[in-house]
C-alpha cells in the first residue's frame, strides 16, 4: 500500500473515531443505503421513523415531489420510497414503500397476497375493510394496504395501530 494510501486511511480512521464518539453515528446512519429492508416500527430501506429532516435531505437528497397536507409534507423520492415528515416536529412520521424492491425479513412486500402475509406475519392486530381497499394493521409498526387482496403498499411508522 502507498504512502498516500496509507495516510488517506488514517484521516478517515482518525474522522470516523471521532463521529462515533461525537455521538453522530447511530442506528439510523449505520445501516447501509439501499437494502431494501423493511423493519416494522423502524424504517424502510435508508428511512428511519423519527428521522429529523436534515439527516433525510442528507440520505436523499432532493425529493421527486413534495406534497403538503395539514398535519405534514408527504416527499416522494421516487424508486416507489416516501417519507411523510410532521409539520410540529420536522420528523419522519411514516414511511410509504409501493415498490417490490422493498421486503421484509420475512418476505412481505408489494403484490403479496392477504393469504401469504397471514401465512408469514399471522393475522393483524385490525384489518379494515373499505370500499376498495382494506388495511392490516401489525402492533409492530407496519401496516399493509390492499386491493383486490395483494398488498399496493405498505406503511411503516412507530409501534401501534
Amino acid at each position: 500500500m502507498s504512502t498516500a494510501m496509507r495516510s488517506l486511511n488514517r484521516v478517515f480512521g482518525v474522522a470516523f473515531i471521532c463521529f462515533i464518539f461525537s455521538g453522530g453515528a447511530t442506528a439510523q446512519s449505520a445501516n447501509p443505503i439501499g437494502d431494501g429492508l423493511i423493519v416494522p416500527g423502524q424504517r424502510i430501506g435508508p428511512i428511519y421513523v423519527g428521522m429529523d429532516v436534515r439527516l433525510l435531505y442528507q440520505t436523499m437528497g432532493e425529493p421527486r415531489e413534495s406534497m403538503p397536507s395539514a398535519d405534514g409534507v408527504t416527499y416522494d423520492f421516487g424508486g416507489g420510497l416516501a417519507a411523510i415528515v410532521m409539520n410540529t416536529t420536522q420528523r419522519v412520521y411514516r414511511i410509504t414503500a409501493n415498490s417490490t424492491n422493498y421486503a421484509t425479513k420475512e418476505g412481505i412486500r408489494v403484490g403479496l397476497s392477504d393469504l401469504a402475509v397471514r401465512a408469514l406475519d399471522g393475522n393483524p392486530y385490525r384489518a379494515t375493510p373499505d370500499q376498495e381497499l382494506n388495511f392490516m394493521c401489525y402492533l409492530q409498526g407496519i401496516r399493509l394496504v390492499l386491493r383486490g387482496g395483494r398488498i399496493l403498499w405498505i406503511d411503516v411508522w412507530s409501534p401501534g395501530c
